[in-house]
This record gives C-alpha cells, structure tokens and sequence, in this order.
C-alpha cells in the first residue's frame, strides 16, 4: 500500500470530526440560540466536505486495486471501512430529521430532546474510539502476520479458535445489527425484520439512487446520498451483496440470533465450519511448512477483529435511520442490510466457507493449503 495512501486515509480524521463538531453543536442542549437553517446548513456543508475527500480516497483505492491486484483484499478492507463510517455519519445525522419539518428561521434549542446528545455519537465511538476505522484505514496491511515467535508451539486447536473466533464475532455483530433494527419498532417484533431486509435485497443499485433524488429535506436528503455511496461500495467490495444476503437471510431466521449466545452456532451451522476444519486439518497434514501456514491462519483473528468488529459499534445507531423512509421502506433495513452482508460475507471468505462470498480474502483453508 503505498505510504502517501496510507497518510492521505489517516488525514480522513478531520473530516468526519467536523461532521461529528456540526451535528453535535446542533443537538447541544446548552446551544447558542442557532436557527434552524443555520444547524442545516453547517450539517450540510460539513457532511458534503466529507463526501467529497471519501470520494476522492476511493477512487484511488479502486485504481490501485486495478494496478496491483495482489493488494485486492487490502483495498477491498479498505473500503468496507469507508462504507462503515458512511453508515456511522448517516446514523448522526439523522437524528437531526426533524430540522426538515421545521421553519429555517426557527430556533433549534427548543425543539430537540435533550437525551438526543446521549443517542449521538456513532461517528465518535466508530472513527476513534472503540471501532478506530480511520486508525484501521492508515495501518499498514498485516497479511504476514509476524507477531509470533518462530519458536512458539502450533497445533491443530489453534486452527479451532480461529474459526471458533470469527463463527462467535460474526454471531454477536448479526445479532447487535438486528437488535439495532428492531430497537427502532415498538413491538421489538424481529419477525417483523426478515420482509424489511428482503424488500431491501431486492431494490437495484438504480431504484436506490432514484429514490433518494425524491427526497425531500435537506437533511433527509444528505442520509439518502450517504445509502447511496455505501451501497455503491459494498458493491464494489462484496459483488453482488444483495442477492447473496437474501440467501443467507432466507436460511437465517432472524429470531434465531437474538441471543448472542447462540447466534455463534447458527452462523457455523449456516457456514458449514464443521468443512472449514476438516478441509484445514487435510491441507495441514504433513505439510512442511506447517507452522507458517497456522500463524497465518491464527493473523486472521486480528484481521477480522480490525474489520468486522466495529459493526458492532454502527449497529447502535441503525434506530435513528427509521424516520427517514427511502423510496418502499426506512433507511434502517437498507442500512442494516449493507452490513449484515459485510459480517457474513467477509466472515464467510476468512473462513473459505461453501456458499455466495467474494473470495478476495485467502482465509483458513487457503492458508492451510500454502496460499500466501
């Protein structure tokens, strides 16, 4: 990856600071008497800054996936992150949906909820803190992980957590984005989830865009613009995403990862890990460099911890998308849809699972196999 991308990607954290500054000036219970337009437009103008260096990153992303195709899985990391903080600014800022309904000249103060500030904070928690994407985003790509001593012991458990570890994360991110979602009805029925989501897999890219230009609010129409970029990069990263998350979710009742205790066997049912291993333990079997392909394969861990784990953090904020409806439904299917496909997808690729996945990623039977 080259350094100046690198430093460019690590510069993208004043950007969405000021995004995070603009919306929670607005929301400020102890706020300076701003009016209504003013709140709107330093929203507006802060989020279009921001969409405007993102787009420029990942078109240089893309270029240099294109010039160097053995950086696809580097690049395409990349990216999902972008589509992740995406969806963290379109969380924050629509909490401020109601400025739409509102006179520009009217005062802000009086009409916002103070608990809103506590609700905000989807940019913070994703960018800098418990998600870090942006310190993600600049990090030098660790492919050959070498944090361990060449002298330290391998066997055939450590091929175990491995999976063990990426079935249970991608368990509790699935379950935290479909208890975001249903966070947002008031029945917390999640047999409700399922036909929201399969609307949502079934709009084209093209009816996307389309109901996003009849949006009205300038507000509203800044999250339509952000589901627009992030569903245009899932696409870019994951193929054809929405078919193969309809797949997934018509074997996946949602009420079945409910509890993060069992979302974990659920997912390594529907991944068929039981094959990952045995696939693995085959590959292994003799192979003289064995020790080098199982830390290969235990550096998934981290690599999967760094990029899927932080969907754990956006899925908080998939409430605050139900006001704003786009085109059949509320943005928060369309949201939480981009990324249940980014946990399963990615997971399923890390694992060399059987199924509809990207295959950008060598995961745990490639590098069983000797793949580097």
């Amino acid at each position: 990856m080259p350094q100046d991308l690198l430093s460019d990607l690590a510069a993208i954290e004043g950007p969405i600071a000021n995004v995070r500054n603009a919306v929670d000036r607005v929301i400020d219970p102890n706020g300076d008497g701003m009016r209504v337009g003013e709140a709107q437009t330093g929203v507006e103008e802060a989020t279009e800054a921001w969409l405007v260096v993102t787009e420029q990153l990942e078109a240089r992303l893309l270029q240099h996936a294109r010039v160097d195709p053995s950086e696809q899985a580097a690049i395409g990391a990349r990216l999902g992150a972008m589509a992740m903080l995406h969806t963290a600014v379109a969380c924050d800022v629509a909490l401020l949906g109601s400025l739409d309904r509102m006179d520009e000249s009217a005062l802000v103060g009086p009409a916002f909820d103070p608990r809103l500030a506590e609700s905000a904070g989807v940019v913070h928690e994703a960018a800098f803190g418990e998600g870090r994407l942006v310190e993600a985003l600049s990090m030098v790509d660790d492919e050959e992980p070498i944090a361990f001593s060449e002298s330290e012991p391998f066997g055939d458990e450590d091929v175990d957590e491995v999976v063990k570890d990426l079935v249970k994360r991608a368990g509790r991110c699935a379950t935290a984005v479909l208890g975001g979602l249903a966070g947002g009805l008031a029945d917390l029925a999640f047999s409700r989830l399922a036909p929201s989501l399969r609307i949502a897999a079934d709009m084209t890219p093209k009816e996307l865009r389309a109901a996003v230009q009849g949006l009205g609010g300038r507000i509203t129409h800044l999250v339509g613009r952000l589901l627009t970029r992030i569903d245009a990069l899932w696409g870019a990263v994951l193929g054809e995403y929405r078919p193969a998350v309809d797949e997934i979710l018509a074997g996946v009742n949602p009420t079945s990862l409910v509890q993060e205790t069992l979302a974990g066997k659920v997912v390594g049912r529907l991944m068929k890990v039981s094959n990952v291993r045995a696939a693995a333990a085959e590959a292994l079997w003799g192979a003289p460099d064995r020790s080098a392909r199982l830390r290969r394969i235990r550096g998934l861990t981290k690599k999967n911890s760094r990029w899927v784990g932080p969907v754990r953090v956006l899925a908080r904020g998939i409430p605050h998308l139900w006001p704003v409806v786009v085109g059949p439904l509320p943005a928060a299917p369309v949201a939480a849809l981009g990324l249940l496909a980014w946990t399963f997808l990615v997971t399923g690729d890390q694992l060399d699972a059987a199924g509809p996945y990207p295959h950008l990623w060598t995961g745990v039977v490639g590098y069983a196999k000797g793949r580097t």
